[in-house]
């Protein structure tokens, strides 16, 4: 089973955190770094993607010190709730996703992985850890729940008080809710008890935490706790507001990608009105890509990870520009003679569950679920 618990968060006193939070490390760029900083020189960013982990830890414990940040008197878990426009798609509808953060034992039989994990980043995720002693952004996590127990769950849960904390950042309502009732979270920890886990968002943040715990586990007197658990945020698979995008890849389409295009797929042309799996755009013209049958046995695999086992399996990550937006792919594409756009759509809920099921990983970046829960709403300190 996967065990989860509460845990007493540090969290900011304020109830306003629009200023305060920023999104998990790997999506920030230079520029949003440099806003997010204007905005508080108490954002979280400063943390999250600190200009050194020696920083990082100043303000951490400055913020402590000054109550700009405050640990909850009681073993919690916390409700959060994103309220959003999908503004990727035409109809521009709007979704409401709820999860809870809770802390979960680190085990590798019971918490799934779908993709690959690089060393650098969990380097960098591990110097910073080493010297915060605290997840200071929880891993995303997706629970099986056909019967929709955990969401009406949460949904009762919800309801039964308003939120503490409301706020808007942009478009995007965020909603929080502290749950101290110990009825309440034996319940939810009950319907979880026999489920597995599957990471949807912070591989690098979990292969951290675990690295991370091998390292405290060699120390004299290592007892576990806390260094067993990490920061998790976990959602239902049945929630309505679950969002996958597809990540598009745009690379130098050289004459060896181009033959292995050729000698693995079909290609049609695509009437730019149905939704293929796989289509690639090259000098203003669109194809569909289709698997040749003599490879029939791969049909069922996910698209992304058909494009990576046929031909970009050789391509460098740092040659590769991913980007959830078609309209920005494909002007990507345009800007050289050689430079082409695979367009995906996003796999399946199901297909990415049955292969972590099967413990096979998708290739690098190869789901987008949207929007990424925020770093700095609540902190696991060791």
């Amino acid at each position: 089973m996967v065990e989860i618990k509460p845990f007493r968060a540090v969290r900011y006193k304020s109830n306003d955190l629009s200023k305060l939070i920023c999104p998990p490390y790997d999506i920030i760029s230079s520029e949003q770094k440099q806003q997010l900083q204007k905005q508080s020189k108490f954002n979280w960013v400063n943390i999250e993607l600190p200009d050194s982990y020696r920083s990082a830890n100043k303000l951490l414990s400055e913020c402590l010190k000054n109550k700009v940040l405050i640990q909850d008197k009681k073993q919690s878990i916390y409700l959060y709730q994103q309220e959003f426009c999908n503004t990727f798609h035409k109809t521009k509808k709007t979704f409401i996703r709820t999860g809870f953060y809770c802390i979960t034992k680190i085990d590798q039989d019971y918490i799934l992985k779908h993709e690959k994990t690089s060393d650098k980043p969990v380097k960098d995720r591990l110097n910073l850890l080493k010297t915060v002693k605290s997840n200071v952004s929880p891993i995303f996590c997706l629970v099986p729940d056909k019967t929709k127990k955990i969401l009406k769950q949460l949904k009762s849960m919800s309801v039964k008080q308003k939120p503490q904390i409301c706020f808007k950042v942009g478009k995007e309502i965020h909603r929080l809710w502290v749950v101290n009732d110990d009825k309440l979270i034996n319940k939810l920890t009950g319907i979880l008890s026999n489920k597995k886990i599957l990471i949807a968002d912070g591989h690098h943040r979990f292969r951290t935490s675990m690295t991370y715990r091998d390292i405290a586990s060699k120390n004299k007197g290592f007892t576990g706790m806390p260094y067993d658990y990490c920061l998790t945020y976990i959602c239902s698979m049945s929630d309505p507001g679950l969002l996958i995008l597809p990540t598009h890849r745009v690379v130098n389409l050289s004459k060896e990608l181009q033959e292995r295009v050729l000698a693995c797929f079909d290609l049609s042309c695509w009437d730019g009105k149905s939704n293929p799996e796989l289509a690639l755009y090259k000098s203003g013209e669109f194809k569909i890509l289709t698997l040749k049958p003599k490879y029939r046995q791969y049909f069922k695999l996910p698209a992304v990870t058909i494009l990576d086992k046929f031909v970009l399996y050789s391509v460098l990550k740092e040659n590769i520009i991913y980007t959830k937006d078609v309209h920005d792919a494909v002007r990507l594409a345009g800007q050289t003679d050689n430079s082409a756009a695979f367009l995906l759509e996003p796999p399946s809920m199901e297909s990415i569950y049955e292969l972590s099921m099967k413990n096979k990983v998708m290739p690098h970046k190869s789901t987008y679920f949207y929007p990424k829960v925020p770093a700095g709403v609540v902190t696991y300190k060791f």
